[in-house]
């Protein structure tokens, strides 16, 4: 049996008040409090409680899909660090760091960084790599991908997909 591990790491300069927005997006009760208005009848909670977190929710946080990796694995898909910058510059007085051990979820990723892009930064991009790989040496268990975020859009590539495509295109150009 193998392992299959799904990587990355990246960090971004922020404002104070963008620390704090995202502190809020990626807090754990908000997070649950989404879980509860979108699984109404399993959330156990009366119509006039789910009025009153509906009442509190940020529209930035209705629009994410952040929940549902919450709600069916307790967790977000990625680990969060915010440090102090050892060099801050234009007011960017901390770094979140964004990662993984052994797991993550880049989707995941690109979701809060286009909707921090879209309420912050909306002329700034946003990148992110990974790596994904087998801890036995398996035929198609390795490669990996990058998504490219702005504030209107998302791109994304991995090698397979490349590999894909370039064969496709050989085959074309070889009558196959």
């Amino acid at each position: 049996m193998s392992n299959n591990y799904l990587q990355f790491s990246t960090g971004i300069n922020i404002t104070a008040d963008e620390k704090a927005w995202l502190e809020n997006q990626l807090d754990e009760d908000v997070l649950g409090d989404m879980v509860s208005l979108h699984n109404p009848e399993t959330s156990g909670l009366s119509p006039e409680q789910l009025d009153e977190l509906k009442k509190k929710t940020l529209p930035d946080q209705s629009e994410m899909a952040l929940f549902d990796n919450y709600a069916e694995m307790g967790w977000i898909g990625f680990d969060v660090e915010f440090c102090p910058a050892s060099d801050p510059k234009d007011g960017k007085d901390w770094i979140m760091y964004i990662g993984t051990e052994e797991s993550g979820d880049p989707d995941q990723v690109a979701e809060l960084m286009g909707a921090f892009l879209l309420h912050f930064q909306s002329k700034d991009s946003f990148s992110l790599e990974w790596a994904y790989y087998s801890s036995k040496n398996r035929m198609d268990e390795q490669g990996g991908g990058a998504v490219f975020v702005t504030a209107t859009s998302t791109q994304w590539i991995n090698t397979g997909m490349w590999v894909h495509q370039r064969q496709m295109e050989h085959d074309k150009a070889q009558g196959k």
